[in-house]
C-alpha cells in the first residue's frame, strides 16, 4: 500500500503515530532546507517512524545557501542513522545530494 502524506516536515515527525517503509524529506524554502529539518533531533523523530528496513531518503542541493553544510548534514545522519548513503545526481547544471539513510 502507498501513504502519501502532506504535511510540514516538523510536525509530521514530531506528530506521526505511523511506520513508514519510506520517508521522502525534500524540503526547500527556496534554495534552503530549514535547518530545524537538518538537525539530530528532527533526525531521531524521523528514524521514530521507520520500519526495521525502513529507508529515509533526504534530498539537499550540494551548493545551498543555508547555514549547514553537506558535510554537517551528513554528520548529523550519520549520529543518528546505521547506514547513510549518498548520491549526487546533477541535473540541468544543479547539483544534489540524496542521502539515503537506513536502521
Amino acid at each position: 500500500n502507498v501513504k502519501i502524506l502532506h504535511d510540514t516536515a516538523e510536525h509530521f515527525a514530531e506528530h506521526s503515530q505511523g511506520i513508514f517503509d519510506v520517508i521522502v524529506i525534500d524540503v526547500f524554502v527556496e534554495a534552503k532546507v530549514p535547518a530545524s529539518c537538518q538537525s539530530r533531533e528532527f533526525f531521531t523523530s524521523v528514524k521514530s517512524l521507520l520500519s526495521k528496513t525502513g529507508k529515509v531518503y533526504f534530498n539537499k542541493m550540494a551548493v545551498a545557501s543555508d547555514d549547514i553544510s553537506v558535510d554537517q548534514l551528513e554528520k548529523n545522519l550519520r549520529a543518528v542513522f546505521r547506514t547513510v548513503k549518498t548520491v549526487r545526481v546533477n541535473r540541468g547544471g544543479a547539483d544534489n545530494i540524496v542521502f539515503v539513510s537506513g536502521l
